[in-house]
């Protein structure tokens, strides 16, 4: 029987970028490097609670949060990728911190 490890999943803060700054690519550059990062670090998914409009040109989807439990399931601003292949697979429940309540 073969048995895999549970997913291991990591949150990508939001990003935010000083208006007169903005459509400049440094959002875009930071979101990559993060994402970058968290594959470096082995995970293999991620979620990110940020504008709905914006995290879907970096892979992340409502529809791929959907089997997640998490406080923020509701919410349409809480999205996830699946940084390798079945990378969402096996997860059950997001936690974040009180931080971000």
């Amino acid at each position: 029987m073969r048995c895999d490890p549970p997913a291991t999943l990591a949150g990508l803060a939001p990003v935010s970028v000083t208006p007169p700054r903005q459509r400049a690519g440094i959002g875009d550059a930071l979101i990559r490097a993060g994402l970058s990062a968290c594959r470096d670090l082995g995970a293999t998914g991620a979620v990110v609670l940020g504008h709905p409009a914006y995290y879907p040109r970096f892979g992340f989807s409502r529809d791929a949060a959907l089997p997640l439990r998490c406080r923020y399931a509701a919410s349409p601003a809480f999205m996830a990728v699946a940084l390798t292949p079945g990378g969402l697979e096996g997860v059950l429940e997001v936690a974040y911190p009180a931080a971000f309540d």
